[in-house]
C-alpha cells in the first residue's frame, strides 16, 4: 500500500456503558456454567431413549444434546458493541475529513439486519395474537379460518409498518444482551436417527442457580438506561453526517434500518440491497454528487481517485468495523486506496479507544504495515 498514510486515533467512548455491558457479559458466562447440569440431564434422558431404540434397531445412532455457549458468540457481539461505542467519533471524523477537502469512506461489517428482522417478527406475532383473539370473539362457536387469520394479520402488520410516524424501534444494548442470553438457553437435540430439533430450556429444566442468574441478568439489562449508545452504528453515522449538511451514500445489501432523525429511533426501509441503488451510490461518490460513502461490499466496484473519476479529491478509508476475514478486509481497503498517482496521498484511518484490544482490527493493521496488495 505504497502512498497510503496509516493513522490510528484514540476516541472517547461511554465507559459507563462499557462497564455495565461487561458486567452482564461476565454473568452470562456464569449462566453458561450453571446450566451445564440441565444439559447433562437432557443428555442422559435422550441417551437412555437411544439405547432402547438401538436394542431393537441396529441402524440407529447415538442421540446427542448440544448447547450454545456465550463464549462462541461473544466475539461477534463484541464487534457490534465496539462499533456502537465508536459511531459518534467515526461520524465526527467523517465530517472533519469532508471539511478538510477529502472523500471519506466508512467501512463496516455488520448491518444489524437480522436483529431488526427478529424484532419485527416479534411484533408480527403480537399482531397475529390480537387478530386471533378478535376473530374468536366475533365467532366463539366457530374455529378460526387459517387463511382469514393470515390475511388479516398481514394487512394489519403492513399498516403498522407504513404508519406515520414510522413504528418506534425499542431495541437497545440491554435487549441485545438478553438476546445473547436467550441463545444460551437453546440446545440442539439429535435423536437416534439423526433428526435435529431446537429446544429452549425452561426454568423447570435449568435449576435454581441458573434461573437466579438468568433473572439477575434480565434485571440488569432492563433497568439500565442505554440511550447514550445507538445500536445501529451505520445509521447513527449516516444521520450525523447528513445532519451536518453533507451527503453520504450507502452500499451494504441491507433492506432495514433505524431512523434517528426525530430523536426517537424508528424503523425505516433501506434500498441499499438494490443493484441500481448501489450503482447510483458508487457513481455519486465517484462523480462528486455525494461527499462520503458507507459500505461493506468487498468486491466488484471501485472508489479510487482514478484518472477517469470526476471527483479527484483524496480518499480516506475509515475502518469502523473490521471484516472477520482479514483478506476480505484488505479487499475493502483496495476499493479506495489503490495508488493510481504517486503524487496523491490517500489515508487509512483506524479509530480505537484506549483500552480496546480487537484482534480483527489488529490483523488489518498488521496487513497494512506489511504492505498486503489490494
Amino acid at each position: 500500500m505504497e502512498g497510503v498514510k496509516f493513522q490510528t486515533e484514540s476516541v472517547q467512548v461511554d465507559l459507563g456503558t462499557v462497564d455495565a455491558a461487561s458486567e452482564i457479559m461476565a454473568k452470562i458466562v456464569q449462566f453458561d456454567q450453571a446450566k451445564l447440569e440441565a444439559v447433562e440431564i437432557l443428555q442422559d434422558k435422550y441417551a437412555g431413549a437411544g439405547a432402547a431404540i438401538q436394542a431393537s434397531d441396529g441402524s440407529a445412532g447415538t442421540p446427542a444434546v448440544d448447547s450454545t455457549k456465550f463464549t462462541s458468540t461473544a466475539f461477534n457481539f463484541q464487534q457490534q458493541f465496539l462499533f456502537f461505542l465508536k459511531a459518534d467519533a467515526i461520524a465526527q471524523r467523517t465530517i472533519a475529513s469532508i471539511e478538510a477537502g477529502r472523500k471519506p469512506q466508512v467501512i463496516f461489517f455488520n448491518t444489524m439486519q437480522a436483529v431488526i428482522e427478529e424484532h419485527l417478527s416479534h411484533k408480527r406475532e403480537d399482531i397475529e395474537q390480537e387478530v386471533l383473539q378478535e376473530l374468536q370473539t366475533e365467532n366463539p362457536e366457530e374455529p378460526v379460518d387459517a387463511a382469514e387469520l393470515k390475511k388479516a394479520t398481514k394487512e394489519r402488520y403492513q399498516n403498522w409498518l407504513s404508519g406515520t410516524p414510522a413504528p418506534e424501534i425499542t431495541l437497545d444494548i440491554g435487549a441485545l444482551l438478553e438476546r445473547q442470553l436467550n441463545k444460551c438457553r437453546m440446545v440442539t437435540i439429535k435423536d437416534a436417527y439423526g433428526k435435529r430439533k431446537r429446544h429452549y430450556l425452561g426454568d423447570d429444566e435449568l435449576g435454581s442457580e441458573a434461573v437466579e442468574i438468568d433473572h439477575e441478568i434480565r434485571s440488569l439489562c432492563q433497568n439500565r438506561d442505554w440511550s447514550s449508545v445507538k445500536i445501529s452504528g451505520v445509521d447513527s453515522i449516516l444521520h450525523r453526517v447528513r445532519e451536518a449538511g453533507y451527503t453520504m451514500g450507502e452500499m451494504s445489501g441491507r433492506s432495514l434500518g433505524i431512523d434517528y432523525s426525530s430523536g426517537t429511533p424508528r424503523f425505516r426501509e433501506v434500498d441499499a440491497a438494490d443493484h441500481d441503488v448501489r450503482a447510483a451510490a458508487k457513481n455519486g461518490y465517484n462523480n462528486g454528487e455525494t461527499d462520503a460513502l458507507a459500505f461493506n461490499i468487498t468486491t466488484g466496484w471501485s472508489g479510487h481517485a482514478s484518472r477517469t473519476a470526476d471527483d479527484q479529491r483524496q480518499r480516506e478509508a475509515i475502518l469502523a468495523q473490521a471484516h472477520p476475514n482479514v483478506n476480505k478486509a484488505t479487499q475493502w481497503l483496495g476499493r479506495s486506496l489503490h495508488q493510481y498517482r504517486k503524487s496523491q496521498l490517500n489515508y487509512l484511518h483506524l479509530p480505537i479507544w484506549a483500552d480496546e484490544d480487537n484482534p480483527k482490527q489488529i490483523l488489518v493493521r498488521v496487513g497494512v504495515e506489511l504492505g498486503l496488495a489490494c
